[in-house]
């Protein structure tokens, strides 16, 4: 019971809003969006602004984020990064399967 309290106080405070930087975005060009993040624990949803929000969780100080994008939801985007010691910035790849397309993401908490 004792170390169940201990990981959950340890979990970083995402929620909030953020900027995402993406290099470059699905299309192939640099973008900017901003965010939301809403967190129960280690589980994770961000509002981009889109139609289907992204979902995930943070382990540590690693970040994962899935969702469906592209025709019919066919393809899967995965935002893997690490947050920064200060909580204020997400840096890592995002990868588009089974399309095989790569790229960078930072998010900055504002």
């Amino acid at each position: 019971m004792m170390k169940l309290l201990i990981a959950v106080l340890l979990i970083s405070d995402l929620a909030g809003r953020w900027t995402l930087t993406l290099d470059p975005d699905f299309s192939g060009n640099p973008d900017t969006l901003d965010c939301t993040f809403k967190q129960s624990g280690a589980t994770l949803r961000v509002d981009c602004g889109g139609d289907t929000p992204l979902s995930g969780d943070i382990d540590d100080r690693k970040v994962v984020l899935r969702f469906k994008t592209g025709q019919d939801g066919q393809t899967t985007a995965t935002l893997s990064g690490v947050l920064d010691h200060a909580d204020t910035t997400i840096t890592g790849k995002w990868q588009l399967d089974p399309d095989n397309r790569a790229g960078k993401f930072q998010f900055k908490k504002k």
